[in-house]
């Protein structure tokens, strides 16, 4: 598949301090594809040179084949964005400010106006002004007006910013649907790690201006060399000890079980001898790498925003 955006050797300089160092990566039609990194990582710095709010020290950013820098009217016509906090028109209702975006593009129909104010949940308040509004409410609005046009590449930063967990969800789910159904390519920024694991399709860690790594979701989270297993079982401290004396594993008490490095073709053996030795097993459950587990390895425990 052809990518739709494509970022090769992007620098940033910001005086003699290089900010942004020679970020070279591929997003695709239809797929969700998530931007992580620690504070001042260059996230959003990135972020508003993809869309034209930032200029680029070298390199090139191309979007549905259009140059950023060099075709920006033609390349930012397929790009809705919201970076940051979504500013509106504040005396003016949720509908008047739709109508006012509106008429900077052209062809938006007021079909297409009530179309995104359904799919974002708004149908009870959008006759009501901005300034009434809590800052989930004011986020719906924002990602609405990102969608008015049609884009073919949505850019959110922080986009479940001030959300309830109801809402988090629906943003979660609709993105999803965005990309499966319309083929919208979606590049999100967040925080919030385990919902970036449930909405992403690829992940990318940047850190110092640097891109770390580019895997798709389920390759980050499970790449490990062995698997970590909890056992249930009773007496626990008996249970490590018969562990480590017959099976050639590690093994370590937890206040839920007792957690062993082993490969899959190892877990026979082990209850085998831990039934022998009359230890109660209750059940035995694999321990998945979480996305905060990897992010944290990776970055070697830097805090992200």
């Amino acid at each position: 598949m052809e990518s739709l955006v494509q970022l090769k050797n992007v620098k940033k300089k910001i005086g003699k301090k290089e900010i942004i160092k020679g970020l070279t990566f591929d997003v695709y039609p239809g797929e969700v594809f998530g931007f992580l990194g620690p504070n001042g990582a260059g996230k959003t710095t990135t972020i508003r040179m993809m869309m034209g709010l930032m200029s680029i020290t070298e390199g090139e950013i191309i979007i549905a084949g259009k140059n950023i820098t060099t075709e920006y009217s033609e390349a930012i016509q397929y790009v809705g964005g919201i970076v940051e906090n979504p500013e509106m028109y504040k005396f003016l209702t949720g509908y008047q400010n739709l109508i006012h975006f509106a008429r900077m593009h052209k062809g938006i129909t007021k079909q297409r106006i009530d179309e995104v104010i359904k799919l974002v949940g708004l149908q009870n308040r959008i006759r009501e002004k901005v300034k009434t509004y809590s800052l989930g409410m004011r986020q719906r609005l924002g990602l609405a007006q990102a969608l008015l046009h049609n884009p073919k590449l949505l850019i959110l930063d922080e986009p479940t910013n001030g959300l309830d967990p109801a809402g988090i969800r629906e943003i979660r789910d609709y993105m999803r649907r965005l990309a499966r159904e319309e083929g919208l390519a979606v590049i999100v920024s967040s925080h919030l790690l385990s919902e970036m694991e449930m909405m992403c399709d690829r992940i990318a860690i940047i850190q110092q201006g640097s891109i770390v790594d580019v895997k798709a979701m389920n390759d980050f989270v499970s790449e490990k060399e062995s698997d970590v297993h909890l056992f249930s079982c009773e007496p626990k401290m008996e249970a490590v000890r018969f562990i480590k004396e017959q099976c050639d594993v590690s093994a370590v008490e937890t206040i839920d079980g007792v957690e062993v490095t082993v490969v899959k073709s190892e877990i026979p053996r082990i209850v085998k001898v831990l039934v022998e030795n009359d230890i109660k097993i209750y059940g035995i459950a694999p321990m998945k790498k979480t996305l905060e587990d990897r992010f944290l390895e990776v970055t070697g425990g830097t805090s992200i925003g």
